[in-house]
């Protein structure tokens, strides 16, 4: 079951911390989460799930913005929780109003997250937000470089999924091999070989 959050989150000086101070504008994480137009794609997210029947379902930006932070970080699932946890900017990034000292979502999640945030999902929020700024070259089979045309200030988080019809790609599966501020290179394969396939990816960073 999916409920959407009725009240607008308050913008990061309204954060509530366990201590004096706020939240910093220039954060990375707080630039970033204002680039990401989450309103736009929550609702096709929500139809993912039944209105009525089931437990209610993590929202939208918490689903995506772990996954994000998972990718930027570069942490396991595990840690990734452990992170969020600890930073409050982290917690403000995937739509928490305060901060709380429990984690907000159990590790196994993310399982869930990857499966239902699909390629896409991924292909047309990466269209929202820049429909171009970069180049695609095939190294040797199955693996890509993929160079932007604007480098980032340092490493982007890179989320990526394989493209296609489940039934087609169900043995298909893409990693990030090598990973730098203006490029990355991306390895596609099936269960014992590289092997070309269509994916999606979406590179978040400071720039």
């Amino acid at each position: 079951m999916y409920r959407k959050e009725e009240q607008p989150l308050p913008p990061p000086e309204k954060f509530e911390l366990p201590f004096e101070g706020k939240l910093s504008p220039n954060n990375r994480w707080v630039i970033m989460a204002e680039l990401i137009p989450w309103d736009d794609f929550e609702e096709e997210y929500a139809k993912l799930f039944s209105a009525e029947k089931g437990a209610p379902a993590k929202l939208f930006r918490m689903a995506l913005g772990t996954l994000i932070i998972k990718e930027k970080l570069g942490t396991s699932d595990r840690e990734t929780i452990e992170q969020i946890r600890e930073n409050p900017y982290l917690q403000y990034f995937i739509g928490l109003i305060c901060y709380q000292q429990e984690p907000p979502l159990e590790s196994s999640m993310l399982v869930h997250f990857r499966k239902r945030i699909d390629g896409e999902l991924i292909n047309k929020i990466n269209k929202k937000i820049v429909s171009e700024g970069f180049s695609t070259r095939r190294i040797w089979s199955g693996t890509y470089i993929i160079e932007f045309d604007q480098p980032f200030a340092g490493e982007p988080a890179v989320i990526s999924t394989i493209y296609g019809n489940e039934w087609q790609t169900f043995d298909k599966s893409i990693a990030i091999v090598e990973l730098g501020s203006q490029y990355f290179v991306p390895v596609t394969s099936s269960m014992d070989r590289p092997e070309d396939c269509a994916f999606t990816f979406i590179a978040f960073g400071n720039i």
